[in-house]
């Protein structure tokens, strides 16, 4: 029969359970640990805000002999504070009357089970955040649908305008503008552009500042891309390359990371380049993650990643455009409302008095709450290749 003792009940759940499906839990996870991770003291609905310091513009001429640095001659160290809003996420599971919840989650396989559904839930939140606020890529290179200009003047934060942009009505809509010029407003940020106006040449977006005159950008939207816009190893090579031209922060060892969803993993042994260079480690540092290597490239496979149909919408289970994300350090970050429980941040809570008059209709259940932030602080440390994949025919 079903515990009934909320003081006996609550008490091995707080001291026991709690810890051990915390520990399986964090784990799990994957992309905390490639976030900056912070913990704050604020509950549901609070703004946390981050700052971050802007990359100075290179210096390219030489000085004059003679000429002394004076204050009125210093570059200011520009920073800024990115916002990030503080969400919950939360789910919960219950048992009929005849399951003792204490005996079935003291066995190491069922705390698994309800582990890692937290995990996979919250690494979907943070790959969604990742996938929409770095820089896009076509595995195509397509010039037509990616195009990179600099904004005119009169651009603002919420337009990107430039003459050069000469399309047709909506036709950028969906797609995402990325500022790459560190002498710029806006620079490191991503914006999903909302519309598109061919007579006055302006693309929506939501960027922090307003943009300056000469603000160099890159404008990507998925439309024409197909499954048989495979992964390949010369869009890896590329991807590479973009980090090296903007001078991405490696991970120690000087490795970028990226996330393959199963069906582009798929698709890329079919690369003979791939096939006779790639190696795979087996040590089991990432749990359920099978880990591989190819260049300089460290990759993670998982079914948990961001996909979209053609025109941006979110569709995880069909959506043609596959987004792999290959960042390197400290270009995004997840903050957690600590509540006492560490750094995964989940407070657990349970009803066990089956007499309690509670919604769940006289059913014993456990569920598990974390307030949690997430966003991107370096845009352009992240490039999220768009590819296709072919089907694998289920979906999860």
């Amino acid at each position: 029969m079903a515990t009934t003792s909320s003081t006996t009940y609550a008490s091995t759940i707080d001291t026991i359970l709690k810890k051990k499906l915390l520990k399986v839990a964090d784990g799990l996870t994957v992309f905390d640990k490639f976030a900056d991770t912070d913990v704050v003291g604020i509950g549901a609905g609070g703004t946390v805000r981050v700052n971050r310091v802007l990359r100075p513009a290179k210096k390219t001429a030489a000085s004059v002999a003679g000429t002394m640095i004076t204050p009125d001659d210093t570059k200011a160290l520009y920073s800024e504070y990115k916002d990030f809003e503080m969400e919950i996420y939360q789910d919960a599971f219950s048992f009929n009357e005849d399951v003792n919840i204490q005996s079935f989650l003291s066995k190491a396989s069922n705390r698994k089970v309800i582990a890692k559904q937290m995990a996979r839930s919250m690494d979907y939140f943070a790959a969604k955040k990742v996938s929409t606020g770095g820089l896009r890529w076509r595995i195509d290179n397509d010039g037509t649908y990616q195009v990179q200009g600099a904004a005119d003047a009169g651009s603002s934060k919420v337009a990107l305008v430039d003459d050069a942009l000469d399309e047709a009505d909506a036709f950028w809509e969906g797609g995402y503008a990325t500022i790459t010029s560190p002498e710029s407003n806006g620079y490191d940020e991503c914006s999903k552009v909302s519309a598109f106006t061919a007579s006055s040449d302006t693309a929506t977006v939501d960027f922090t500042n307003a943009l300056a005159a000469g603000s160099k950008y890159s404008l990507t939207v998925g439309t024409g891309l197909a499954a048989t816009d495979k992964l390949t190893t010369d869009g890896l090579l590329r991807a590479v390359a973009l980090h090296e031209l903007l001078e991405t922060e490696r991970f120690e060892n000087g490795i970028l990371r990226m996330f393959l969803h199963a069906a582009q993993h798929a698709d890329i042994w079919t690369d003979t380049t791939f096939k006779n260079s790639a190696i795979y480690d087996d040590s089991g540092r990432f749990e359920h993650y099978r880990i591989g290597r190819w260049w300089d490239v460290e990759f993670l496979i998982s079914s948990e990643l961001y996909r979209e149909d053609i025109d941006g919408t979110e569709n995880q289970s069909t959506g043609v455009v596959h987004v792999s994300p290959i960042f390197g350090a400290h270009s995004y970050t997840i903050i957690r409302f600590g509540m006492g429980h560490g750094k995964f941040g989940v407070n657990f809570y349970d009803v066990d008095t089956p007499d309690s008059q509670n919604i769940t209709l006289g059913k014993t259940f456990l569920g598990w709450k974390c307030y949690v932030a997430s966003g991107v602080l370096r845009a352009t440390s992240i490039v999220n290749l768009m590819t296709g994949a072919t089907d694998l025919g289920i979906t999860v």
